[in-house]
């Protein structure tokens, strides 16, 4: 009997039936690749856990574009900084 590769489907079936931890063994370990691709949902032993892995993932994805954002800023501001320090030095030079 072949399974479908979501990891909501397996806990779903669980929650139905009784015998959980059956029912985990006979799952596929790995998601199938060919259909999923990179972004292929980790097999979940319970619900709770892929609530809290979502929740780390989208805290990271946060912190990711903060980081960005913030390098961005200071590359715009950078080349300005610099233009005034040559022209200091011109000017004590001219002197």
């Amino acid at each position: 009997m072949q399974h479908s590769a979501s990891a909501e489907c397996c806990t779903r079936c669980n929650s139905n039936t009784g015998g959980s931890e059956i029912f985990l063994q006979a799952t596929p370990i790995r998601p199938d690749r060919r259909r999923w691709g990179r972004n292929a949902p980790p097999p979940a032993s319970s619900h709770g856990e892929e609530e809290e892995l979502r929740k780390k993932k989208r805290r990271r994805r946060r912190r990711r574009q903060r980081t960005v954002k913030m390098k961005k800023e200071t590359r715009r501001q950078r080349p300005m900084k610099m233009k005034m320090k040559k022209n200091k030095n011109k000017e004590k030079l001219c002197l």
